[in-house]
């Protein structure tokens, strides 16, 4: 019995303390994310007169919300980003950016950075 229980601590412990590698995100933050999805949207339709840009990624290695607060912490890095929404759900971030002081290369590298593969959509 005792073989049992030491076998199984020792299987599920590892996975309770990697959980991905990454940082976890708690479900509340996750769904102020989620709400600020409107906001690119938004960005995106008011970007007359401003040099506001946007573009999106696909991310295949994102895998939890651990992963979207990674990516978003890294690009919030960069100077003149307006808007970042990280979904692991959909494995895209969509960014708002001021052209004059990013791009798209500098947004993409930052991503790269931190260890995720990223695709052009948009």
């Amino acid at each position: 019995m005792k073989k049992i229980t030491l076998v199984l601590v020792f299987a599920i412990l590892p996975l309770f303390i990697l959980n991905c590698g990454k940082e976890n995100n708690n479900t509340s933050n996750n769904k102020e994310m989620k709400n600020d999805t409107s906001t690119v949207k938004k960005t995106e339709l008011n970007a007359g007169g401003e040099n506001v840009s946007t573009v999106e990624f696909k991310c295949d290695g994102m895998t939890c919300s651990g992963c979207e607060k990674t990516i978003t912490k890294s690009v919030k890095n960069l100077d003149g980003i307006k808007d970042i929404i990280a979904d692991f759900k959909t494995k895209t971030v969509k960014i708002a950016f001021d052209s004059t002081k990013s791009d798209i290369t500098t947004i993409e590298k930052s991503i790269n950075e931190v260890k995720y593969k990223t695709e052009r959509v948009k």
